[in-house]
C-alpha cells in the first residue's frame, strides 16, 4: 500500500468517526441546548452553573466543555453576551437611564456594566446612545420609560420602579 492510498484510508476512518461521535453526542446535545433556553429565559437573574448542569443532565465540567464546542462561549459568557445584546436594544429604543438599564438587564454593579459594555461593544453605553439621538432628547420611535415600565412587568416580577 502506498502513501497516497494510507492518507486517503485515514481521512476516510477519520470522517467516520466523526459521523459516529456526533450521533452519540446528539443526547447530550439536546440537553446543552435545554440549558441554553434556560439561560435565555432568566438571563437577567443570572442561573448558577450548577442548575445548568443539573437542567443539561450533565456533571459542570462535561456541561461546559460542551456548551463551549456548540455556542463558542462558556455559559457564563454566553449569559454576558445576552445581556449585553439587550442592554443595547434598550438603549437604542428606550429613554431609560444607562442606570437603569444596568439594573434592566441583570447588572449589580454600575461600573461593571459600563466596562464590560465598553469591552464589547468598543466604547461606553452613553456614547453608544448619542448615536441614536435624533434632533432632541431621544427620537420619536424610543419608548418612553414609564412605558416601558409599565408593560415590561412579567409574571412573577414586580414592575420597575413601584
Amino acid at each position: 500500500m502506498d502513501q497516497r492510498t494510507r492518507a486517503a484510508g485515514a481521512q476516510w476512518a477519520g470522517w467516520f468517526g466523526g459521523l459516529h461521535r456526533a450521533a452519540a453526542a446528539r443526547p447530550a446535545r439536546r440537553s446543552v441546548v435545554r440549558a441554553k433556553h434556560h439561560i435565555d429565559r432568566e438571563y437577567t437573574a443570572g442561573v448558577a452553573l450548577d442548575d445548568l448542569a443539573a437542567t443539561a443532565r450533565l456533571s459542570k465540567f462535561h456541561f461546559v466543555r460542551a456548551f463551549r464546542g456548540i455556542f463558542e462561549h462558556t455559559p457564563h459568557g454566553y449569559q454576558i453576551e445576552r445581556r449585553i445584546r439587550r442592554a443595547r436594544e434598550l438603549l437604542e429604543r428606550t429613554d431609560l437611564s444607562v442606570t437603569a438599564v444596568c439594573f434592566e438587564v441583570g447588572f449589580e454593579s454600575l461600573g461593571s456594566f459600563v466596562a464590560t459594555f465598553r469591552r464589547h461593544v468598543g466604547e461606553p453605553p452613553g456614547t453608544y446612545r448619542r448615536r441614536f439621538v435624533r434632533a432632541g432628547p431621544v427620537h420619536t420611535l424610543a419608548v418612553p420609560a414609564c412605558l416601558y415600565r409599565a408593560f415590561s412587568a412579567r409574571p412573577g416580577r414586580p414592575a420597575a420602579g413601584g
